[in-house]
């Protein structure tokens, strides 16, 4: 595995953790603060947190994976047609019995 793979991976960990205690602190912190709390201007309004978020990242989230799903699959059909077809199958062929 190259460095640069290491280095990309450490900073996906350090992201998500990062966004783990973000949310976790709005969600299960926030509710309790009161409006004027030094930390109230970090977070938005608390029904972001429960219903829309979610809500817009499960339709983002599945979009982008339909769309890499589909471009997979765009691409794997297009080196299928282009190599020829199938192989050639190896081997006697069966014979009927009559």
């Amino acid at each position: 595995m190259g460095a640069m793979d290491k280095v990309l991976g450490m900073a996906l960990i350090g992201a998500g953790a990062a966004i783990f205690v973000y949310y976790t602190l709005w969600v299960l912190v926030m509710p309790f603060l009161a409006e004027g709390h030094w930390l109230a201007p970090f977070f938005p309004l608390s029904h972001w947190a429960g219903v829309l978020l979610p809500a817009v990242l499960l339709v983002v989230g599945l979009s982008l994976a339909a769309t890499f799903i589909g471009v997979v699959m765009m691409r794997s059909g297009k080196k299928k047609s282009a190599g020829g077809g199938a192989p050639a199958a190896k081997g006697p062929k069966a014979k009927k019995d009559d």
